[in-house]
């Protein structure tokens, strides 16, 4: 389910706007840098008590540098706001993967199933307004079926 292209606001329009090639290029090796603790944190706190067929969903994925890695043993779905991440995600899948990628708003994207558990790792909640940012967390509540997350 894939809504394209996202209703969204002005302020929205200049993040994802900002999230282009060129914030990958500049920010990659910073990225990278904490991805392992980011993975490792993930594994120790949640996903030990989560089946294989758990579904997760990596909550503003960008370009799914985290659910990539997580999708061989998981399945591990992806939304973000900027379809230009969303493209360079399915690039980096791997050829296994059972998650899907969604150009999607967080603060609305509905799922046919819920998810046993959801993560954002990294800021993008940070550029909400605090409206918007209550409506994720009613989102993310209304997707969850246990009402697992770590943000």
């Amino acid at each position: 389910m894939q809504s394209d292209p996202v209703a969204i606001s002005s302020q929205m329009s200049n993040i994802v706007n900002f999230f282009d090639d060129t914030y990958l290029t500049i920010y990659s090796e910073l990225l990278n840098v904490e991805l392992n603790d980011q993975l490792n944190f993930l594994k120790l706190n949640y996903l030990c008590n989560l089946n294989s067929d758990s579904k997760i969903l990596d909550l503003c994925c960008g370009n799914g540098r985290h659910l990539c890695l997580l999708n061989n043993k998981y399945l591990v779905d992806g939304i973000d706001i900027n379809s230009y991440n969303i493209s360079k995600a399915k690039a980096n899948m791997p050829q296994n993967a059972h998650g899907k990628l969604y150009t999607a708003d967080a603060t609305t994207f509905k799922q046919t199933y819920k998810y046993d558990f959801i993560y954002c790792l990294e800021n993008s909640i940070g550029y909400l307004s605090d409206s918007e940012t209550l409506t994720l967390f009613m989102n993310i509540s209304n997707n969850l079926l246990s009402k697992l997350c770590s943000l």
